[in-house]
C-alpha cells in the first residue's frame, strides 16, 4: 500500500461564503444564468471531523481527505484559505497533522480510509465528532467568457439543516470582491459564515436559523 505525504492537490484561494434559509430569487437567477463550471449539479456527502473549541476544517469526501487552513480575513468577511487534498490511505505524518490540529495525543499511524480515521479519532474523546453534511452543489463562473473567472457556488444543504449557501472563490481577492458587487450579495439578509462557523453550531446540535 502506498502512503503519500504530499497532497495530490493544493491551492490558496480567497473565499466569501454566506448562508440563508432561502436565497432571493433574483440572486438565484443571476447565478444560474452564468456558465456552469463543470457542466452539472453534484450531490455529495461530506463528513467533517470536528472538536468543540478547535477551528479546523477537516473533511472526508469519497476516497479523499481535505484539510483547509485559514490565513487572513478582510472586513467584508472574505477569507484566505489553503486547501490540501490527500488520497487515502494517508501516511502517519498526515495523521499527526490532524491530531495536532485537534489537540489529541495519539501515536502516529498510517490510516486506510475515512471510516477508520473517523472511528479512531472519535474513540479518543467524545468531543470529537463527525458531522455529515449532505449537499447538492452547482458551480458557475463569473464573468461569462472568462476562463480564469471567479467560481460562484450555489449549494442546497439538506443535512444537518435545510439551508442554502453561496460561495465565491478565486486566488485574486479583487475578483472575489468584484463578483460580490456584481451579484449584489451584500444587499440581502444572509449570514456571512464559513463552514467552520457552521460546524461550531452543528456540533452542539443547534441550528443556524
Amino acid at each position: 500500500m502506498m502512503y503519500v505525504d504530499n497532497p495530490v492537490f493544493k491551492e490558496i484561494l480567497w473565499e466569501w461564503r454566506a448562508f440563508a434559509i432561502k436565497v432571493d430569487p433574483n440572486i438565484c437567477r443571476n447565478i444560474l444564468n452564468l456558465p456552469l463550471k463543470d457542466g452539472k449539479s453534484t450531490k455529495m456527502l461530506d463528513r467533517y471531523i470536528c472538536r468543540l473549541g478547535y477551528d479546523t476544517n477537516i473533511k472526508v469526501r469519497d476516497k479523499d481527505l481535505k484539510l483547509k487552513n485559514l490565513h487572513d480575513k478582510t472586513h467584508e468577511g472574505i477569507e484566505r484559505w489553503t486547501t490540501e487534498v490527500y488520497n487515502f490511505p494517508i501516511s502517519a505524518a498526515i495523521f499527526r497533522n490532524i491530531t495536532k490540529a485537534l489537540n489529541i495525543d495519539l501515536l502516529e499511524r498510517a490510516i486506510r480510509d475515512g471510516q477508520q480515521l473517523i472511528s479512531i479519532l472519535s474513540q479518543v474523546t467524545p468531543s470529537v465528532q463527525a458531522i455529515n453534511v449532505q449537499k447538492r452543489r452547482e458551480l458557475h463562473v463569473w464573468p461569462s467568457g472568462d476562463r480564469n473567472g471567479a467560481t460562484i457556488e450555489l449549494t442546497e444543504i439538506s443535512i444537518p439543516e435545510k439551508v442554502m449557501t453561496i460561495g465565491i472563490e478565486h486566488q485574486d481577492l479583487e475578483k472575489v470582491t468584484k463578483a460580490l458587487e456584481y451579484l449584489q450579495l451584500t444587499s440581502y439578509p444572509m449570514r456571512v459564515l464559513s463552514y467552520v462557523d457552521c460546524l461550531r453550531v452543528w456540533i452542539e446540535e443547534k441550528s443556524l436559523f
